[in-house]
């Protein structure tokens, strides 16, 4: 059943990651001061005002909260890789089907299949 948890936070936290990319997208526009501080604050704003930023943002923290409550109730050992492990895989495949991101090499796709046998191993083990 933990197994579970561990793939609804990494499908969280891959798919929040190239969400945050796009939107985040056009913060170059924001008007900068020579003050740093309002610098910071008036991209600060810009983020916040923007769902495609915001809402994904929200989403992401969610899941960190989740992966703490999963890490506490599980053997760590087995939870930190797995987690992290599919989540590069989840990141990789939302970039390519959303976002349009294209894989550089073969070696992209051996990485995740390497990742996925990796995870199917550990699973089978405990």
């Amino acid at each position: 059943m933990k197994i579970l948890y561990y793939f609804l936070v990494a499908l969280v936290w891959g798919c929040t990651d190239p969400l945050l990319k796009r939107g985040s997208h056009g913060m170059d526009s924001v008007v900068t001061s020579s003050n740093r501080i309002l610098s910071i604050l008036l991209q600060l704003k810009w983020l916040l005002l923007n769902y495609q930023f915001t809402l994904p943002f929200i989403i992401n923290q969610t899941g960190s909260i989740l992966y703490y409550i999963v890490v506490a109730q599980s053997d760590i050992s087995v939870a930190v890789p797995i987690i992290n492990s599919l989540k590069l895989v989840v990141t990789a495949l939302v970039g390519w089907l959303v976002l349009g991101e294209r894989v550089q090499s073969i070696s992209t796709y051996c990485g995740m299949l390497c990742i996925v046998i990796g995870v199917s191993l550990s699973v089978i083990s405990k």
